[in-house]
């Protein structure tokens, strides 16, 4: 539904499109003037000034450190021991101000933490660290591992 919406807008004119080659030389120029007037990149679709104005909450998210979220369909994340879980909002509001059901506390496997890290951590200029790697999810990041751990979360079974 939201593709053909999408696509009747494009259709109108009510959305311009451009071919990629053009999207990319768009995008690159803006990366060159940002650099140029004293803006970094940190993050795949973020710059700042410096480390202290870049968002504290989105870089915690990125490195899977422990974040809180509070309201409807909010998502926080923190972990107990060797525990990572996810609390998520109701989405339903009545429900949220009726105080009935607001979180839903999910415990993820390991698989589902480190396919999550790496995900996230791809939207950082500087990558997956595979020190931080194997300190933080006690395995070692290699090809190999991470092409186990794929398999295993499409196909099921235990991992070890």
């Amino acid at each position: 539904m939201k593709r053909e919406r999408f696509l009747q807008k494009r259709d109108n004119q009510l959305i311009l499109s451009y071919d990629e080659d053009k999207e990319r030389e768009f995008l690159e120029t803006l990366w060159d003037y940002l650099e140029s007037i004293g803006f970094h990149q940190y993050e795949i679709s973020n710059f700042a000034r410096d480390e202290s104005h870049q968002c504290k909450h989105n870089i915690r998210y990125w490195n899977l450190e422990d974040y809180i979220g509070i309201g409807p369909s909010s998502v926080g994340t923190f972990h107990v021991g060797n525990h990572f879980i996810r609390q998520t909002g109701t989405p339903s509001i009545q429900s949220y101000i009726d105080n009935r059901n607001r979180y839903v506390l999910e415990e993820l496997k390991k698989v589902d933490e480190i396919v999550e890290y790496i995900m996230v951590r791809l939207r950082m200029i500087d990558g997956i660290d595979k020190h931080i790697f194997k300190k933080d999810l006690t395995y070692p990041f290699t090809n190999y591992s991470v092409m186990k751990y794929f398999y295993y979360r499409k196909y099921g079974g235990t991992y070890s």
